[in-house]
């Protein structure tokens, strides 16, 4: 077939992702994403050959390294990497004894902590087959910048298939092209040009609507006041979240990863959580924090309060569905082992006064400005996630049946990095089950066959409110 689908254009970091790159520069907060794949049977290698040639193809990033701006003037840009070869990004090795997920999840940790090739499209996909069964499994690894949680949903439909025997997918996207001039004046000249843009989008996003309301400060001015109140206690939350531990028990950061993970019910799940008026999100996370309050009962150091970083997406209409939308919110939350009813409400109001502050014209400003100081910035923002002691991301995945190179993908876990805390854990659903990953600092939580046996007892309790 003739190859009429448009070459995808190369283009810049956002200045949220921007920030992610910087703050990635210190070891312990090194934003490295893993997902794991479970299959019923091994691929066809052709088939994920062809797939993984599309979706570098098709999706920004995948077949482009990053090019830092001269002067730091803007973000920097996707150029397409000249040597790319796809055979090193995809890699098929035979499971080790075991050869159970345990033995996926230990190679796939090991994969995190070993970074990826910053001279290389940030990403990797490996096929470990002989596991137990007959299965497969397939490990991705990509950079934060590359997509967050939404952004590897919305890579999907470039890797699998609905059927087990794939349809036509059409013609192949042309080859991608960078659309930029590589001198340095013309490099120059690109980063001026981009960053006008970014400042002139900047000021339509916020300018626009502070002169709609214009006339409503002259009418209320005590309302306008209120406004810009509840604008700069969003940038407080967000930006000034608190730069001390919680936790007496999870305090040292070592980035030693380990993997775990459980599977929920996820009708079990959302009944609970409708029962009492909440989300599934809030399910999650009053299951969490649960379970880490079971975690320091049992070490004798019971505690009423930790501090999560809580993932909001801040994808807005226009937005690419791929890149890193993802703005990290921290809140101090009340846990403990009684009612977890009484803490799902509280959760679920901190949770939407969070979603709230991150839409918020100054915190959006905030990336401007972060990106602007640079390392200063970065290095508090770093400063303020290690001194956090857990993470949470919810993740809506697809919810009919995939095929990866023919194989049936049976289970779908992800693992976040830890952003300095002692634990990320991420929820993806697939199929009615909602599979959480657990990525612990072992120096933090040497434990982790503990802390998970604690998270299981949070989610029984959590989906005993359903009953």
């Amino acid at each position: 077939m003739s190859e009429t689908v448009q070459p995808q254009r190369s283009g810049r970091l956002n200045d949220n992702a921007d920030m992610f790159l910087q703050v990635a520069k210190d070891p312990l907060l090194r934003m490295t994403i893993s997902a794991t794949l479970v299959l019923d049977g091994v691929p066809d290698r052709d088939a994920v050959l062809a797939h993984l040639e599309r979706m570098s193809r098709s999706v920004p990033g995948c077949r482009h390294r990053l090019q830092a701006a001269p002067l730091r003037l803007a973000t920097p840009r996707w150029v397409v990497d000249p040597d790319f070869d796809l055979s090193y990004h995809l890699r098929w090795i035979a499971a080790p004894e075991p050869k159970t997920l345990n033995t996926v999840f230990e190679y796939a940790r090991q994969s995190v902590m070993s970074g990826l090739d910053p001279d290389r499209p940030p990403w990797t996909c490996t096929v470990v087959e002989g596991l137990e069964g007959g299965r497969a499994a397939v490990i991705f690894k990509l950079s934060h910048v590359l997509a967050d949680g939404m952004g590897g949903i919305a890579m999907l439909p470039f890797l699998t298939d609905v059927t087990r025997e794939p349809g036509d997918l059409g013609p192949m996207p042309g080859m991608p092209g960078n659309h930029v001039t590589a001198s340095l004046p013309g490099r120059v000249l690109d980063a001026v040009g981009a960053n006008h843009e970014r400042l002139w989008s900047f000021v339509r996003v916020t300018g626009g609507p502070a002169l709609r309301h214009t006339p409503r400060v002259i009418v209320n001015p005590i309302g306008a006041l209120g406004t810009a109140a509840r604008n700069l206690q969003a940038l407080r939350r967000i930006g000034m979240p608190g730069t001390d531990r919680l936790s007496p028990i999870m305090a040292e950061r070592r980035g030693w990863s380990r993997f775990a993970a459980i599977d929920v019910d996820l009708a079990a799940l959302r009944a609970a959580a409708r029962s009492h008026n909440a989300t599934v999100n809030d399910a999650f996370v009053t299951a969490l924090s649960y379970g880490f309050a079971r975690y320091h009962e049992k070490h004798a150091a019971p505690v009423g309060q930790l501090r999560a970083v809580v993932a909001v997406n801040t994808r807005r209409e226009g937005d690419s569905p791929y890149g890193n939308y993802l703005r990290g919110g921290a809140l101090t939350l009340p846990v403990g082992t009684g009612d977890p009813a009484k803490y799902m409400a509280a959760y679920h109001d901190a949770i939407l006064l969070l979603r709230e502050d991150a839409r918020q014209p100054v915190v959006t400003a905030l990336d401007v400005v972060a990106r602007a100081l640079g390392p200063f910035v970065s290095g508090f923002m770093g400063s303020v996630m290690k001194h956090c002691d857990f993470s949470a991301s919810n993740v809506p995945g697809i919810q009919v049946p995939l095929y990866f190179g023919g194989a049936e993908i049976l289970a779908m876990y992800g693992f976040g990095p830890t952003f300095g805390t002692a634990a990320d854990i991420t929820l993806v659903s697939y199929r009615g089950t909602a599979f959480i990953g657990f990525n612990v600092d072992s120096a933090a939580v040497p434990d982790v066959e503990t802390l998970v046996d604690c998270m299981r007892e949070g989610f029984d309790a959590v989906l005993a409110l359903a009953g």
